[in-house]
């Protein structure tokens, strides 16, 4: 039974191992200035890109509204 059990832990480690190394690497990186809107019926790809605001601090637990979110869609 312990023979069991440790070759479950093994698959399961060799596992996570494997599924860590098969994230996509970022293909650049896009920065905005402000919300980006995706219209409706609009589709958006993110093309394996990094996404971020440019214009936005770190407030710690002091939460803007949506004028301070990366996308938004209508």
């Amino acid at each position: 039974m312990v023979q069991v059990v440790s070759s479950v832990c093994v698959i399961a480690i060799a596992a996570s191992v494997a599924v860590v190394s098969a994230w996509p690497t970022s293909t650049g990186n896009v920065e905005y200035s402000e919300v980006y809107v995706v219209a409706a019926g609009e589709t958006f790809d993110g093309s394996l890109k990094t996404y971020q605001r440019s214009d936005i601090t770190c407030a710690e637990q002091d939460e803007g509204g949506w004028r301070d979110a990366m996308l938004v869609d209508y």
